[in-house]
């Protein structure tokens, strides 16, 4: 009589450290209905799926991240990266303004967008929202509202707080502050956490799946609210201002329990570490050095960054030479860095050159011994910029300069890349739109902004990275006229 044949090979019965890969394999949406299978899955998958947490600061948002995640012993120890996304909704007058700002004809709401968005009746989910049949416009708006004004009521319980210290914010936003006071706690709670983003205005993250489910309940994201010209009750200067700055403080407490390794943030206006004065003074001689200073101790979660990604988009005026020597203080402290993202740059709200005085923060900095990788996006002098880089030439060997524009009377990009191969041992180099100032025309020119011509570039490219002796001569494009950044 022969052997019974065998049971069929069930995936519960391979090693776990066969399963890992095996789930890995998965897309997210899969391996969140997989996880849903048993206990044994929904552990071995918890790595991937809770790896990077999105979130914004809403209530609903916070309350999930808290309780869910921070406060939940396996979950919190797997996350190592978290996003905040720092996008003020804007505040529209009425239904009218709102619906002429969103897009319902996208993708993601389908072929008969339009057609669902004026004609069809529906039954929403959320009875607190309207118990009754309402128009799928009227709903969505509905939902929108609330949503802006939750985030709205955070951004105005941190600036009420940071200003004044008031005592009745627990009475006046209840279940806000809960999640407000709560959130530090929650993110000293997870101790794998190496590396942060913070997302604000211009930050083209609108694409993100994230941004999708909330799309789908609001009918609007951040494309929307870049574009406002209304939204003015905070300002773009609060955007990512608070999670950026919990989380350096957090980062910067002794008793945090790691060090991020990885940070990239964005800041528009004002400097991140001053908008607290700037909430209360009526111009820039109003600042008070002394609350400047005592903000000193954020620069410490600077310290064992590997990774830095940094944009500070700052407005020109008598003030803006302290927030170049603010930020070369934080950039000073990250001495471990290995890679940097630096764009430093003016904005006037028309464009800027030379008429307007800008800030060279090159000369400020110290230099980093371990830098391997630099992209810069700032004005400066072609002798400041030089005198950069060969700050870093032992260990620098990728170079992105992006937007670099050498102010009136600082130089040519001729003199610049002249010096490059005599200071650098580069292994590449990207070279994109660098402006300077042209004494013979009154006027700012461009080099490698519209150039189709590869050969030229790569023989400019070949030269700075010593593969060729003599330097082709340096041609500029258009004339430049000031754009928005």
């Amino acid at each position: 009589m022969s052997d019974p044949s065998p049971s069929p090979l069930q995936l519960l019965y391979l090693p776990e450290e066969l399963l890992e890969p095996i789930l890995f394999l998965l897309d997210l949406e899969a391996l969140k209905a997989v996880r849903r299978t048993c206990r044994t899955f929904a552990r071995i998958a918890a790595p991937r799926l809770f790896r990077t947490i999105h979130i914004i600061l809403s209530t609903d948002s916070l309350e999930w991240f808290i309780n869910c995640i921070a406060f939940n012993e396996v979950l919190a120890q797997v996350v190592k990266k978290l996003v905040f996304h720092g996008q003020i909704p804007r505040k529209y007058k009425d239904r009218d303004e709102w619906e002429r700002s969103s897009h319902f004809g996208r993708p993601e709401f389908g072929l008969g967008g339009q057609a669902m968005l004026r004609n069809r009746v529906t039954q929403p989910r959320d009875p607190l929202i309207n118990p009754g049949q309402t128009s799928r416009p009227t709903h969505l708006f509905r939902a929108y509202d609330l949503f802006q004004k939750d985030i709205s009521d955070f951004h105005s319980c941190y600036k009420e707080e940071q200003t004044r210290g008031d005592s009745n914010l627990k009475t006046r936003y209840t279940r806000v502050y809960l999640a407000y006071s709560n959130f530090p706690a929650a993110i000293s709670n997870l101790t794998r956490l190496e590396s942060a983003v913070i997302t604000a205005w211009g930050t083209q993250d609108d694409t993100h799946p994230f941004w999708h489910i909330i799309r789908r309940k609001t009918a609007q994201s951040p494309r929307e609210w870049e574009t406002s010209t209304t939204t003015r009750e905070f300002g773009r200067t609060m955007e990512g201002v608070m999670a950026l700055d919990w989380l350096l403080r957090i980062c910067s407490s002794p008793n945090a329990p790691k060090k991020l390794s990885c940070l990239k943030f964005r800041t528009y206006g004002n400097a991140f570490w001053l908008q607290q004065q700037f909430w209360r003074m009526r111009s820039y001689a109003d600042v008070d050095e002394n609350i400047c200073n005592s903000l000193a101790g954020l620069q410490n979660a600077f310290t064992n960054l590997r990774s830095l990604d940094v944009s500070v988009v700052y407005g020109i005026g008598d003030f803006h030479a302290h927030i170049a020597g603010s930020l070369a203080k934080f950039l000073n402290r990250a001495q471990k860095l290995s890679k940097l993202n630096l764009a430093f740059v003016a904005w006037n709200g028309e464009g800027v050159w030379s008429s307007q005085a800008q800030c060279d923060i090159l000369p400020l900095l110290d230099g980093w011994t371990e830098i391997r990788k630099l992209k810069l996006s700032v004005s400066t002098k072609a002798t400041s910029l030089i005198a950069f880089l060969a700050k870093l030439a032992n260990t620098l060997l990728v170079l992105e300069l992006s937007e670099i524009r050498l102010i009136q009377g600082g130089g040519t990009w001729a003199d610049v890349i002249a010096s490059l191969p005599e200071i650098l041992n580069l292994e590449r180099i990207e070279l994109e739109k660098l402006w300077e100032f042209s004494e013979k025309a009154g006027k700012g020119r461009t080099l490698f902004e519209y150039w189709d011509n590869e050969e030229y570039i790569d023989s400019i490219k070949n030269f700075i990275l010593r593969r060729a002796s003599e330097c082709p001569v340096l041609v500029s494009s258009t004339p430049y006229r000031p754009t928005r950044p």
